[in-house]
């Protein structure tokens, strides 16, 4: 289950990529601190499940494959939701 819901996170960054906060904190001209943090989030649909492959003894890879013009719908979907966020 964690192999396929990591693919599925996978297949999200390639569809919507991925928001990065970073901070970096200098004292006396020295890092002192350097933290980055990333977030992906989206609603995927019509993913295949092509295989789940063990790889390990409890360690799995999942291939998840979907159709170009599915990518497509979904980012169109996307941009126009952000648009419609940003007039509110």
């Amino acid at each position: 289950r964690a192999s396929k819901l990591d693919a599925y996170r996978a297949l999200t960054e390639q569809v919507y990529g991925q928001q990065l906060d970073a901070t970096t904190t200098v004292a006396e001209m020295m890092i002192t601190s350097d933290t980055f943090r990333t977030r992906v989030q989206g609603i995927i649909y019509g993913a295949v499940l092509e295989s789940i492959t063990p790889i390990g003894d409890d360690t799995y890879e999942t291939t998840l494959s979907l159709d170009g013009r599915v990518v497509n719908d979904l980012r169109v979907l996307y941009l126009s939701q952000m648009a419609a966020a940003r007039r509110r």
